[in-house]
């Protein structure tokens, strides 16, 4: 599972698991060396203790796009591992049950 790193609107990192981040909404705000109120985003993540709250100098397209990214090279190699060993044992490897698998991994229910 690899954490996704983007940036603040502060110059520093932030790095979040994407699928842990439950919403992304518009932001407005200011940007360290930028003048004027600049287009961001707040992403909320879920965590065991609550929910976490981060600012990221990004637009919320560009945000959601590398958000979707990281899912997607997540599953992917979940996917490739989960068909390796399927058939090693000789067992069916459906869609429907590696993404079962999938969610199961990542703490979550499984949707169509």
């Amino acid at each position: 599972m690899a954490l996704l790193e983007l940036p603040s609107n502060y110059g520093k990192i932030i790095a979040v698991n994407p699928h842990h981040v439950t919403a992304v909404q518009p932001y407005f705000g200011f940007i360290s060396g930028k003048e004027g109120k600049q287009e961001m985003c707040v992403i909320w993540v879920a965590r065991d203790q609550g929910t976490n709250l981060y600012v990221c100098a990004w637009t919320i397209e560009a945000t959601m796009d590398a958000l979707n990214a990281a899912r997607r090279d997540d599953f992917n190699a979940f996917e490739a591992g989960f068909r390796a060993v399927a058939r090693h044992l000789q067992v069916e490897a459906d869609p429907t049950r590696i993404w079962a698998a999938f969610c199961e991994w990542q703490g979550k229910e499984v949707r169509a």
